[in-house]
């Protein structure tokens, strides 16, 4: 970390405007995996059940984040924003702590998705695809600013994912 940089939390504002732009990456990503997956197993004839599709999803955007969080502390949507990823010490974060943080920040769509399942497995009559898409996303979305607003409560604004990691998000002074 260079003499000048801080560890200044930043505005909840900036946070969400990374989150959101990060989201949109992390699309591209897993679109061109699944679709680079999907091939593979096509070719080989082999079938995987769902879960596992999720499951190599979560593996995909993990291991972009980690390598990212461990060698320069930023992902490219945080740094657009001029946001990184430190320890409390505020040095990099090594592979356990960032896969620590990466999957506790699950903890902000985990309720959102439980919620979805339970609600498409307990009905007799199935809902639409147009229902369960909106549930799902207007849940994500609450829970989502629910863990990121957990930041305001703490004098520093370690939301509750950087807490548990022992990490944090810090705004970069160019």
């Amino acid at each position: 970390m260079s003499p000048q940089t801080t560890l200044t939390p930043p505005p909840l504002n900036r946070r969400i405007w990374s989150s959101l732009y990060e989201l949109a990456l992390l699309f591209g990503i897993v679109f061109v995996s699944a679709m680079v997956v999907q091939t593979i197993l096509s070719l080989l004839n082999v079938r995987l059940p769902n879960w596992a599709h999720s499951l190599i999803a979560f593996g995909v955007m993990g291991g972009y984040i980690v390598y990212c969080w461990t060698r320069s502390g930023q992902t490219l949507a945080q740094r657009t924003w001029q946001l990184k990823t430190v320890g409390l010490d505020g040095q990099l974060i090594g592979v356990g702590q960032a896969w620590l943080r990466y999957t506790l920040s699950y903890l902000g769509v985990l309720p959102a998705l439980l919620i979805t399942w339970t609600q498409i497995h307990s009905r007799a009559q199935m809902p639409s695809v147009a229902t369960i898409f909106t549930l799902s996303c207007t849940l994500v979305l609450i829970n989502w600013l629910a863990l990121l607003g957990t930041s305001l409560a703490h004098p520093n604004k370690i939301a509750l994912h950087e807490r548990l990691s022992k990490s944090r998000t810090i705004l970069l002074k160019k």
